[in-house]
């Protein structure tokens, strides 16, 4: 008998059916069920499945909401993988876009209540929202 105190059964289940098999039974189903998504991009950062943190960043990024993308940007910036900073570049995007509507949810004012995390968002959401660097004309 294994015991690993930091995931549920079906965290564990559905990690090893990815490593075996490289797919996941009820993909929109887990991806759907942000607690779940969680569990389980927490867990394969942490046994190194990169593709299984990869695919969950995809599926979460598609279905982001003006609700809930505070909340998966804090999740990305803590999972600090490289996949994971995919996710990140996708919520600021978004925040970007949807930022007034953004910043009225109750997931903006909690990450901004850990001063590390909200330093580290406001500097790549400044850096989001610069304009892009002006043409200079070729004098010749």
């Amino acid at each position: 008998v294994v015991k690993i105190d930091d995931m549920d059964a079906d965290t564990a289940k559905r990690l090893c059916e990815f490593m075996y098999s490289g797919k996941l039974d009820g993909d929109s189903k887990v991806w759907a069920d942000a607690s779940a998504s969680r569990a389980l991009m927490r867990a394969a950062a942490k046994y190194e499945v990169s593709e299984l943190v990869r695919h969950g960043a995809g599926r979460v990024s598609a279905g982001l909401t003006v609700k809930d993308v505070a909340h998966w940007l804090f999740f990305a910036n803590q999972l600090g993988t490289p996949e994971a900073q995919a996710l990140q570049a996708r919520c600021l995007a978004f925040a970007e876009t949807h930022l007034e509507e953004v910043q009225e949810t109750d997931g903006w004012a909690q990450l901004f209540q850990n001063k590390a995390v909200a330093a580290e968002v406001a500097a790549l959401l400044l850096r989001a929202m610069r304009p892009p660097p002006s043409k200079k004309a070729k004098h010749r």
